[in-house]
């Protein structure tokens, strides 16, 4: 394009994807118990501020795949993308818990469109700049799996327990 301005294709058409997702698309369910009907609640209607902070990072992967600055722009999405995961994870367990004092123990909060399409794309942006880098890779896998690991010590130390599925399973453990 020019000496300034590079599109990143994939980076690119994902953080406009993940814009117009957490735009127009409920971020999560919420029932007033299991029966009823759900009602969505959009990315900047949960409870505190992160919701700014993930929109925040949709911009700056937008801004950066137009950019151009190839060396260190692989390990920007990376690092970017690992960190809006845990931050959409902590966004919904947060507003679950939230909603779970709130409302009390029969309401249901469950994971909407926003969250799957954000979390799917944010895996397209990873998968992507670890295939177009030979450069920092091992820095760049391991950032990754980081990641992971901090979203599995979230389900595991009950950060996401208020969710309705946690919920579901930890009524009927025995039949698991």
């Amino acid at each position: 394009m020019s000496r300034y301005f590079s599109i990143e294709k994939v980076p690119f058409t994902s953080a406009l994807l993940g814009l117009a997702a957490t735009a127009h698309l409920g971020f999560v369910t919420y029932r007033p118990n299991r029966i009823a009907a759900g009602k969505l609640v959009f990315l900047w209607q949960i409870h505190g501020d992160l919701w700014i902070v993930i929109l925040t990072l949709w911009v700056t992967m937008f801004i950066l795949s137009v950019l151009n600055f190839r060396q260190r722009r692989p390990l920007l999405f990376t690092i970017l993308s690992s960190v809006q995961l845990l931050l959409l994870i902590a966004a919904a367990g947060k507003h679950a818990a939230f909603t779970a004092r709130e409302a009390g123990s029969i309401a249901r909060v469950s994971l909407g469109a926003a969250f799957w399409t954000s979390l799917f794309l944010l895996i397209i942006i990873q998968l992507d700049t670890l295939q177009k880098t030979r450069k920092m890779k091992n820095i760049m896998i391991l950032i990754v799996i980081l990641s992971c690991a901090m979203s599995l010590w979230m389900l595991f130390s009950g950060w996401l327990d208020s969710l309705s599925i946690l919920r579901e399973f930890s009524n009927r453990r025995e039949r698991f």
